[in-house]
């Protein structure tokens, strides 16, 4: 992989960390960081839970597509949707245009994180029992990544492996 035309991909359930991870990564890197989310809402002038309500789930899909089709080649720290990877191949195209790296983030932690945010569009009225079937349901595109990690301290022990990916 090369560092002119490769992007690191974090993907991950909801409420994993991807974005503040992304956001570490990228400063140790000195690269950019794109949140898909972040900038799907800047794209459509709206929060996500809003888009989810207004035009539906399929209609925000199809956002994160066109998003991750017209992604430029400029090496980029990307935090991922927790969805992002499971839909319409983006698996495939994130394989493509570069790196993927997994936070497997314990369930309990994320059910912790998820119980206290209310943004989260895919999660009015599910219970936790619901949460954890699709995260369970997300693993077969989350396991395609090149590396897993469980924590962020895991991130220093891979680091040279990342920095070695780019060079």
């Amino acid at each position: 992989m090369t560092q002119s035309n490769k992007h690191i991909f974090i993907i991950g359930f909801m409420g994993a960390g991807k974005t503040s991870l992304a956001k570490q990564l990228a400063h140790k890197l000195s690269l950019r960081h794109l949140d898909s989310d972040a900038e799907i809402e800047k794209q459509e002038g709206k929060p996500i839970n809003e888009i989810f309500q207004n035009q539906g789930e399929s209609y925000f899909r199809s956002l994160e597509k066109k998003w991750l089709d017209n992604l430029d080649s400029t090496p980029t720290i990307v935090s991922c949707g927790g969805g992002l990877p499971c839909y319409n191949d983006n698996i495939i195209t994130l394989k493509k245009k570069g790196w993927i790296l997994y936070l497997n983030t314990p369930i309990h932690f994320i059910i912790q994180r998820l119980d206290q945010d209310q943004k989260r569009p895919l999660l009015h009225e599910k219970s936790k029992e619901e949460i954890i079937a699709l995260k369970q349901r997300r693993e077969l595109y989350y396991g395609m990544a090149h590396i897993q990690i469980s924590s962020k301290d895991e991130m220093m022990e891979i680091y040279p492996i990342i920095e070695k990916q780019l060079h």
